[in-house]
């Protein structure tokens, strides 16, 4: 799978036009979905391609919602119209909805993908706002990738702050056991001085006597 965020300025074109243009991309194999942001698609053309395709799928979010009013994305909804999808290429437009509803609807995207097969050898086109273009791109890397953008999302996430509170716990138990033995030892050695100091004492004294007589 390969997922393309398009700005909406660059996408007015024929649909035809841009995937072909998007087509001559070439990338890399790699173990992780790559993700692609096209801001502008000026000088695409000018790539080599090999073949031109122009079969594909167009959508937009409404197509994936049961009550618009709500503004959600229903996830049964999404699997019964993307399960009839057979073209090489998926366009799916986010026009003008909120960053929330978008997000929610990548998110929904990726558990769907994880679930089902049929979009995992098709490119996926997002034709998002200009403005989001990076904020969509570190989602679908996210949720698509399961890597954490940045070190502060990595910070925030449940499962990594599960882990630094674990490993805080380890280290004050650490200590309070390693202080509790010094404790210990601290108190068998100054035992085992009183005695020996008792024993010199008496020692001491015993000569003394001997010595009086």
């Amino acid at each position: 799978m390969n997922i393309f965020i398009v700005s909406q300025l660059t996408s007015k074109s024929c649909n035809q036009n841009l995937i072909s243009h998007i087509s001559s991309i070439q990338l890399e194999c790699k173990k992780t979905v790559p993700i692609v942001v096209v801001e502008d698609t000026y000088n695409l053309s000018e790539l080599p391609s090999s073949q031109r395709p122009v079969d594909h799928t167009r959508f937009v979010l409404r197509d994936f919602q049961y009550n618009v009013v709500a503004n959600g994305v229903e996830p049964n909804k999404m699997a019964q119209v993307l399960s009839r999808v057979e073209t090489s290429w998926v366009m799916i437009d986010f026009g003008q909805h909120d960053q929330a509803t978008c997000v929610d609807f990548i998110q929904a995207l990726s558990r769907y993908c994880y679930t089902n097969s049929n979009l995992r050898n098709r490119s996926l086109i997002f034709t998002v706002q200009a403005a989001f273009l990076v904020l969509f791109a570190r989602t679908c890397n996210e949720s698509f990738n399961n890597l954490p953008a940045s070190g502060i999302a990595l910070a925030q996430s449940s499962g990594t702050s599960s882990l630094f509170r674990s490993i805080r716990i380890e280290r004050l138990l650490a200590r309070l056991l390693l202080a509790s033995a010094v404790r210990r030892i601290r108190q068998y050695l100054l035992q085992i001085l009183r005695r020996f100091a008792g024993v010199v004492r008496r020692d001491f004294k015993h000569g003394e006597s001997n010595g009086q007589r």
